[in-house]
């Protein structure tokens, strides 16, 4: 457990690193994350992967399939500075699997406890959601996600609020 806290932490460091300043920024992308054109509104209705799934063995062979998936795209993700290529690469591997990676993102993020992202810091879990803060947490990228259709509104919400909920609780140790 005290492990994974520590992952969760080194994962969070550059959320905590500036308290108020990055509370204040992920509320202005929230405010523009509610009002820019979206493509998609509502998260689908697809199957969302089981992030908080327990049983590791499990979890394990789920994460290798969705690794097998996304493998033959890695090339792409090292010509991809902005994580759209990273997402859609994402959102394609867990439609081989069998699974929504929009849905994922919105059941994951959507009204969980702030003391469950140190269960996501888990590395495993938080590789699932690098294109998405590698996307949402810029206003530029989060405009063109969104008019795009890379990510529903209402997922790009879910995100960004359980982010600030989290540096909310992190401000509060």
């Amino acid at each position: 457990m005290i492990c994974m806290v520590a992952v969760a932490l080194w994962v969070a460091a550059p959320l905590i690193a500036n308290g108020a300043e990055d509370a204040q920024k992920i509320q202005a992308l929230i405010s523009l994350a509610q009002t820019v054109p979206a493509k998609i509104e509502d998260s689908s209705a697809g199957k969302a992967f089981p992030i908080f799934m327990e049983d590791r063995q499990q979890f394990g062979a789920l994460n290798q399939q969705f690794a097998a998936a996304v493998g033959p795209e890695v090339a792409a993700f090292q010509r991809d500075p902005q994580g759209f290529l990273l997402l859609q690469a994402f959102s394609r591997a867990m439609q081989k699997i069998g699974y929504d990676y929009d849905a994922t993102i919105f059941v994951t993020y959507d009204g969980i406890s702030p003391d469950a992202y140190y269960w996501l810091g888990n590395t495993r879990r938080s590789e699932f959601f690098l294109p998405v803060s590698m996307v949402l947490n810029n206003e530029e990228y989060l405009k063109k996600a969104l008019a795009d259709g890379l990510i529903s509104r209402e997922s790009a919400l879910a995100y960004l609020q359980g982010t600030a909920d989290f540096i909310s609780a992190l401000s509060k140790q």
